[in-house]
């Protein structure tokens, strides 16, 4: 697999609407890493003062780091699982700097960190989280804003496109289902407090992508 340029995980970024308010710029990408810089502007503040940078803010590029970080190997954009962040100091308006690394690959799901640095070089944020490899949109150079879907920061539970067939859970039977039926998806949902998982169906074959997520 080739890997894809700069200029293409840029425009697979910039696809999303949240990640271009955002405006981070591709630095680096390796085959296992990304790094993201930007400006953190008051308007991402959570007060009137302007003085720190909002933690949903700091969690949605975290989340694409870590998210893009996967794209190496996986060939593509992966959906988040999970994640856990951890905040460890404020982050005031100013040079940010984040950067996503894939702790361990997978066929189904992936396991990826980021770290998120504030404009003095500290780390003020990190997280880990599970990315469904199985459910992955391609992205190759070439790909245009339109043709590279980017999914960092959509979610296996909200997920209405790509190749998501149904969620379920296995040990109640009780069905969690995102059924695309040409343009038109039907939705339909019984919210459980247990494990869920998740089946790919890829043309006349199902396959099970493995411990999705606990939905409350």
């Amino acid at each position: 697999m080739t890997l894809p340029s700069i200029a293409t995980i840029q425009k697979a970024l910039d696809n999303g609407p949240y990640n271009q308010w955002l405006g981070a710029t591709v630095t680096e990408f390796t085959k296992d890493s990304i790094t993201l810089e930007l400006e953190g502007r008051v308007e991402m503040t959570n007060s009137q003062r302007g003085e720190v940078i909002h933690g949903g803010v700091i969690s949605a590029l975290l989340d694409v780091a870590a998210c893009f970080s996967v794209i190496g190997t996986a060939g593509g954009s992966a959906p988040t699982i999970d994640l856990a962040t951890h905040f460890l100091r404020p982050v005031t308006p100013g040079k940010i700097i984040v950067t996503g690394r894939l702790i361990k690959p997978g066929r189904s799901i992936a396991v990826a960190e980021a770290e998120l640095r504030n404009e003095g070089g500290k780390v003020a944020a990190i997280t880990r989280g599970t990315f469904a490899t199985s459910a992955v949109t391609p992205i190759e150079d070439g790909d245009s804003a339109e043709d590279g879907a980017d999914l960092s920061g959509s979610t296996i539970a909200g997920l209405e496109s790509g190749n998501i067939g149904d969620t379920f859970n296995r040990s109640r039977g009780d069905e969690i289902a995102f059924v695309q039926t040409g343009e038109n998806p039907e939705k339909s949902a019984t919210r459980t407090s247990s494990t869920t998982f998740v089946r790919c169906r890829r043309g006349s074959r199902t396959r099970e992508s493995g411990r999705a997520t606990t939905l409350p």
